[in-house]
């Protein structure tokens, strides 16, 4: 039994210096105000109930939570986590044991040898670090993607709030065309019943009148689509939105070119594009690694039952690789680093070409919108004083006074439609922005 346990603390002796260590714990950046894991216990987050508005901050919270494509990133995250777990961990020892030299005739097994002991793979080369290092660089590669998807969702979010924003401040502008359609209507038969006016006045009022409710209905519909449109943005695509709460011009505020283009390499798409090269990079060591076999130390308890002896061995064995020597995995994930760091390039050269579009798009819009409150809207609320003051005073009739008010309403509704596509755009430039951006650009 001595020699027994000398050759087992001989075993530990020899297999205990390079054990790995374990992976290295990636602290997983918060990707979202509720805690991760909160929708697998509790259920979605709830839709805004119907007494309360829906602000911006809480349809992003509600994207952050229920949104699939950053479940399925936080999932994807995990399982590269159990991986790194895994990687650079030895093989298994094998435990054997055995019956040699046993005789047909009599005491086949008093007079046989039995055999017990281990078996053991030793890496030669630096395969075990290798792994575990190519398993972080995976890590780190899910870790941006997930940025990626944070960086879509703001931008989903953001263009159907502001889309649903403008159709409810739409809904609205009409109802109150509607509304002027309808006082413009009453005077006309007035005047019609007074003698004042003609059958064909009545007619184009009420004409007017009809086309009015039939845009405020049009109106009414488009807003319906766009809150649809918003519960799914936020993850919710059979909830029910009933009104929103927010300010158009919260976010119009236009960052420099330059600026965006000098913080172009912090892009959550760039990094993850960066994350994989070097990812691929990692799995070519990998590869290479690979090549060299692992040696093979069985370290073995005899004991001769014909002659009741004890005893031992030990075997050194080594694969030969000639059949397979890892060449083409070697070249194939060399190829794979090439296509990933050609990727990385193609992904730079694209967020250019799409930062430059979004930029310009954002400040023709930005102009537009600039021009139409600066030269035109306070002309048109003049002319609706004057018309007020007018009729106030006896010079002008009530339908006079009613076109003033249809023409500012209307040129309102172009404001409206221009804050939205200045919106769109600002949209757009959501993932060039950095977080410090974002922060100041919508308050907690």
């Amino acid at each position: 039994m001595r020699v027994v346990l000398s050759l087992f603390v001989l075993l530990a002796a020899c297999s205990s210096p390079d054990l790995p260590a374990p992976p290295e714990r990636i602290v997983e950046p918060a990707l979202s105000r509720i805690a991760p894991g909160d929708e697998e216990v509790h259920g979605r987050a709830t839709v805004v109930p119907e007494s309360s508005e829906l602000t911006l901050e809480h349809a992003l919270d509600l994207a952050l939570a229920n949104r699939p494509n950053l479940a399925r990133a936080r999932a994807q995250v995990g399982e590269a986590e159990a991986r790194a777990r895994q990687a650079g961990l030895w093989t298994n020892p094998t435990l054997i044991a055995g019956v040699e030299s046993a005789p047909f005739d009599g005491g086949s097994f008093s007079n046989a040898e039995m055999l017990f002991g281990l078996g053991l793979e030793i890496p030669l080369s630096g395969r075990p670090g290798r792994e575990r290092d190519a398993a972080q660089h995976d890590r780190r590669a899910a870790l941006q993607r997930t940025q990626v998807a944070l960086a879509e969702v703001r931008r989903d979010v953001h263009g159907a709030f502001a889309t649903a924003l403008h159709a409810q401040e739409v809904a609205r502008i009409f109802d109150e065309l509607a509304a002027i359609a309808a006082e413009a209507l009453f005077v006309a038969q007035a005047r019609l019943d007074a003698g004042d006016a003609i059958e064909g006045v009545a007619a184009r009022a009420r004409m007017e009148h009809g086309l009015a409710q039939r845009e405020a209905r049009k109106a009414h519909g488009s807003r319906i689509t766009a809150n649809s449109d918003l519960a799914l943005a936020i993850g919710q695509p059979s909830g029910e939105i009933r009104s929103l709460e927010g300010d158009l011009d919260s976010t119009l505020a236009l960052p420099e070119l330059a600026s965006m283009l000098q913080r172009l390499e912090d892009n959550p798409a760039f990094l993850a594009a960066t994350a994989n090269s070097d990812a691929a990079r990692s799995r070519v060591a990998l590869a290479e690694a690979s090549r060299i076999p692992d040696l093979r130390f069985d370290l073995l308890y005899r004991r001769d039952g014909s002659i009741d002896q004890d005893g031992f061995d030990a075997v050194l064995s080594l694969p030969l690789p000639l059949f397979n020597s890892g060449r083409a995995r070697v070249d194939e994930n060399r190829r794979a680093l090439a296509a990933a760091r050609a990727t990385e390039r193609a992904t730079h050269d694209e967020l250019v070409a799409r930062l430059h579009a979004a930029h310009v798009e954002a400040r023709i819009a930005f102009d537009e919108l600039r021009l139409l409150r600066t030269d035109v809207l306070p002309h048109a609320e003049v002319l609706l004083e004057l018309a007020r003051t007018r009729h106030t005073l006896g010079d002008t009739p009530l339908d006079e006074l009613l076109h003033a008010r249809r023409a500012l309403t209307i040129l309102r509704l172009e404001e409206r439609s221009a804050q939205r596509d200045a919106l769109h755009a600002w949209a757009r430039l959501v993932p060039f922005l950095n977080d410090d951006a974002f922060n100041q650009a919508n308050p907690r």
